[in-house]
Order: C-alpha cells, then sequence, then structure tokens
C-alpha cells in the first residue's frame, strides 16, 4: 500500500510540474555552426556552438523598433532583419554608447539593396557594389541612402536587460554575455535576425 501511496505521488508531483520548454531559437543550432540569432518580438537571444544553444539571454534593439518592422533607410533607427555575417569586431574602451565590444554587420544585405533600388533609395553603381561586397565577405558600402554600421555592441546594460530597444538600429548585448563569448566569435561568424 505505501509504494502505491508514494507511486501516486510522484506521478502527481512530477505530472504536475511545468516542463521547461525549449528556446524557440534553438533549431537555428542544429547544424552545428556558431551563429548568433535573435527575436525582435520576443527580444531574444541565442548563440549556437556545437549545435546547441550555448547562451540563451535577451537583447535589445532600435529605438523605433515595433518587432515586425525591417530597415528600410539611414537614421530609421530600425534594427534590420535577414541573414549577416560578422564583417569587423573591436574591443572598445568603454564608450558611452557602445560599451566595450563591437560586432559589425554586412547590413546592407542583398535583399536590403534589392528593396532599396526598387524604391528608389539606391542607384545601380550601389546595388551592384552591396552585393559584390556580401558574395566576397567582406563590409558591403556604408554610406548609402540604406544607412550603414549597424552591429551588434554593448553599452546600456540596465536599458537591455529589461528589453527596452534604445540603439539607433543595431543590436544590444549586456557587456557580461559578449564578453563572454567575444573571442570565439570570428570574422565571417552568421548573424540571423528574425521578427516573428
Amino acid at each position: 500500500m505505501r509504494g502505491i501511496l508514494l507511486t501516486a505521488v510522484f506521478a502527481f508531483c512530477c505530472n504536475a510540474l511545468p516542463a521547461v520548454a525549449a528556446s524557440p531559437l534553438a533549431g537555428f543550432c542544429s547544424d552545428g555552426a556558431t551563429r548568433l540569432v535573435f527575436n525582435k518580438t520576443t527580444h531574444e537571444a541565442v548563440i549556437c556552438r556545437s549545435g546547441e544553444v550555448a547562451v540563451d539571454t535577451v537583447a535589445a534593439y532600435g529605438v523605433n523598433d515595433e518587432g515586425f518592422n525591417d530597415k528600410e533607410k539611414r537614421g530609421d533607427n530600425v534594427t534590420p532583419v535577414g541573414r549577416f555575417f560578422v564583417t569587423e569586431k573591436d574591443r572598445l574602451d568603454n564608450h558611452p554608447f557602445l560599451g566595450n565590444y563591437w560586432l559589425m554587420l554586412s547590413y546592407p544585405s542583398p535583399e536590403h539593396a534589392a528593396k532599396g533600388l526598387q524604391s528608389g533609395l539606391i542607384s545601380r553603381d550601389e546595388y551592384d557594389r552591396i552585393l559584390r561586397a556580401y558574395d566576397g565577405r567582406y563590409a558591403p558600402p556604408q554610406d548609402t541612402a540604406l544607412g550603414g554600421y549597424v552591429g551588434i555592441h554593448s553599452g546600456r546594460d540596465e536599458a537591455t536587460l529589461e528589453k527596452r530597444n534604445w540603439t539607433e538600429g543595431c543590436v544590444a548585448l549586456s557587456d557580461a554575455v559578449l564578453s563572454r563569448f567575444f573571442d570565439r566569435i570570428e570574422i565571417g561568424t552568421e548573424v540571423i535576425i528574425v521578427n516573428n
């Protein structure tokens, strides 16, 4: 009788506990590549290493981000959505807005360039230069009407950890997170930013 009672209590307790949900972004980690993945809607950020989520944290985005919008032009203070790669990295000395770490992204992407060409924001020559840069895996032109100098940085940790958007279009992570993984993020590391 005692065994049945213990089994019943164990079954009740264990089934009543909520399951720990895996990150919705974990699927981006399944191929084993190192990559950074961000969801603008939920403020979730993951760093994938060796097929697993190495870090599951929060991020902040452009001050004008509403979660579902995408960067369109210089000065809109919106974080772009899409696939990018790291083109530059730098340690900073406690910059007042960028914190201690900077990872520049390959924005504008070919998709943003196509939209910019179609809307008349950029010329055919600028479009071609962006595509060549992307294909060559180097930083695209940063001086077009699409904007530039979009990256991942630290700074204003309190706002970032509270999920308050405060950047001019960049992704912000806490200094503690970037300090742990900065040396392991290489030029060319893929960065994916989604908004759903």
